[in-house]
């Protein structure tokens, strides 16, 4: 029983870790697809950032809090197997669209599935490893971002070119359904506080009270600006790279797959991880660490980002974009660890919903959109450079972002959220781990 737990926690981290690779895969693989449904359907990049972003990411954030509330009160392994299964089933029958609606109807099958699964796995992993571990922890969860970026690009792109874009949504739909059903049969529900020595009731507050509660935090408040910022440039990069390549160095979609995805997952992996420990690291000694490093990663891939965008060498902008991935994947890790730090026992998903609605709403619902409005807008003037422009225009936003985050980190060392956890927990002896 002992061995059992030292290594099962590791071995749940690995199960999410591969979750989380196709939640990212489904998400972003339509960004590999778009030229193809764009001649398929005769699109605007306008319907296409709309189809993308938006329409994705409103399902996705109103659906997240109701979802998130449910896993604060109901058992998450069997929530987070049920929506996984949900959106893989929806990402299989895009590839049976037959025009736009059908195709957005798939689409937000897909968003229904993935609202219910970050804010679930974020509390199933706080009840898993201790606070000193969380960042490794989300850091491993993290990972899966580069990963399934990677999957959706250089997998999907091949998939893609030689069979068409109807068998890429198949390829990365059917491997979820049997993910789902190990999850489901292996996996065990923890109790929950254990791991930090609380005790929750069973009655968790209202919405509303948390959400007024995770307000009240300025940490929370000016991480709410920051992230949403942050992920208004990464998801509008991150849908428009490939055509941004297609369209402005002339690549054919297998190769721009193979090597952009290669590059952004191997530099992007690094960072995610090296997020996370490292903000472990520095945080034993001053906590603001944690929300310190993302300001500072984000001001450093800044500069880099502008000139991957206005080198006209392929290969240099590949290079430089990759290694902004390195710096700009380094937030997420230990931005969601402190979430579930400073959360209080029974709103640790909820408020992790709250976060991940208005970084979802604001970023992959805004984002891809403007990215696509604007190219439309300047397109008689650019011509096909009018992508290059408008993704340059949405680094405009990243000095924010950085300001943003290092308030939240002045904010978090004297936010006495940390040690008042209200009155939805008693504090016992920590678990062993």
């Amino acid at each position: 029983m002992a061995s059992r737990t030292l290594w099962y926690p590791y071995y749940l981290l690995g199960l999410i870790f591969l979750i989380n690779i196709l939640n990212v895969a489904d998400k972003m693989i339509l960004g590999v697809l778009i030229e193809q449904i764009k001649a398929e359907f005769g699109l605007s990049d306008t319907q296409l950032g709309f189809l993308s972003g938006l329409a994705f990411a409103v399902v996705y954030s109103i659906l997240g809090l109701p979802l998130a509330r449910l896993a604060d009160r109901s058992n998450r392994r069997n929530l987070i197997s049920a929506c996984l299964g949900l959106w893989s089933l929806s990402t299989a029958l895009c590839g049976m669209a037959l025009n736009f609606l059908q195709l957005l109807g798939g689409r937000l099958g897909v968003a229904v599935g993935e609202a219910g699964f970050t804010p679930a796995t974020h509390s199933l992993i706080a009840d898993y490893f201790p606070r000193t571990r969380r960042g490794f922890a989300m850091a491993v969860y993290s990972l899966g971002s580069p990963f399934g970026q990677f999957a959706a690009v250089t997998i999907g792109g091949m998939i893609a070119a030689t069979y068409g874009w109807r068998v890429a949504f198949f390829a990365f739909g059917i491997p979820g359904l049997l993910l789902a059903l190990l999850f489901r049969l292996s996996v065990k529900e923890p109790k929950r506080g254990a791991i930090d020595g609380l005790t929750a009731r069973d009655d968790p507050p209202p919405i509303g009270v948390v959400a007024r509660t995770v307000w009240q935090m300025k940490t929370f408040r000016n991480l709410m600006f920051a992230s949403s910022l942050h992920a208004f440039i990464l998801y509008g990069v991150g849908i428009w790279a490939i055509p941004f390549f297609l369209r402005s160095h002339d690549w054919d979609l297998a190769t721009i797959g193979l090597w952009f995805g290669s590059l952004t997952a191997i530099f992007g992996g690094i960072g995610a991880f090296a997020g996370g420990a490292l903000a472990d690291r520095l945080g034993r000694s001053d906590i603001a660490w944690y929300l310190k490093l993302p300001a500072w990663s984000i001001f450093a891939g800044l500069p880099l980002a502008i000139a991957g965008f206005l080198v006209p060498q392929t290969m240099h902008a590949l290079l430089l974009l990759a290694i902004v991935s390195l710096f700009w994947s380094a937030w997420q890790a230990p931005t969601f660890a402190i979430i579930q730090t400073v959360a209080p026992l029974r709103m640790r998903a909820t408020a992790a919903a709250v976060l991940i609605f208005t970084i979802n709403l604001v970023g992959f619902g805004l984002g891809p959109l403007a990215v696509g409005a604007l190219s439309d807008l300047i397109q008689p003037l650019a011509g096909e450079d009018s992508l290059r422009f408008a993704l340059l225009a949405t680094l405009a936003l990243a000095p924010l972002s950085v300001i943003l985050f290092f308030r939240a980190a002045h904010a978090l060392a004297s936010d006495t959220a940390i040690q008042e956890r209200g009155d939805t927990e008693t504090r016992n002896p920590p678990a062993p781990v």
